[in-house]
């Protein structure tokens, strides 16, 4: 089953220099400690956290984060991307979408995540998804925008 996730947050005026932070390095933006992958380029390991949606112990989770090349239009930039665990890839889903850093008239910015999953093993993975899998999903994308807010703007976003 085919699951979509989104997430958006407001980023001050003060936040100008962000989209040309975002078309460039990825470690610089990516919640932090954005390691690079020494076996993969584009890749970064990250912790995800789903926080709120699973008991504080395990609400983190190491994961492979892919960043594609930008996509600019009048007033926005997308970095597609993709997720997914480093360790546990086989059991948890694996996240695809883009990052939009658009800008709002005389307001600052507006960032989003729009992404979609597939949950996996099949009948017992949606059953899961149905019963806290999507709000585990939907606490991860929230974290993962929010952080990368606080990294462009300076500000904590919440």
């Amino acid at each position: 089953m085919l699951r979509h996730v989104y997430y958006y947050t407001h980023l001050p005026d003060s936040a100008s220099r962000a989209e040309a932070r975002i078309a460039g390095d990825p470690a610089t933006w990516l919640p932090a400690p954005a390691e690079p992958c020494p076996d993969e380029p584009a890749q970064w390991l990250v912790e995800l956290h789903a926080e709120g949606a699973l008991p504080e112990g395990v609400a983190a989770c190491a994961s492979r984060v892919s960043v594609s090349d930008p996509r600019r239009g009048d007033g926005w930039i997308a970095r597609p991307l993709s997720w997914q665990s480093d360790r546990l890839e086989r059991l948890l889903p694996v996240l695809s979408g883009e990052l939009v850093l658009a800008a709002l008239p005389e307001h600052g910015w507006h960032l989003s995540l729009i992404g979609e999953y597939r949950t996996p093993l099949s009948v017992v993975g949606e059953a899961a998804d149905r019963l806290y899998g999507h709000r585990v999903a939907e606490a991860s994308v929230r974290h993962f925008v929010l952080a990368i807010a606080e990294r462009l703007s300076g500000v904590p976003a919440r």
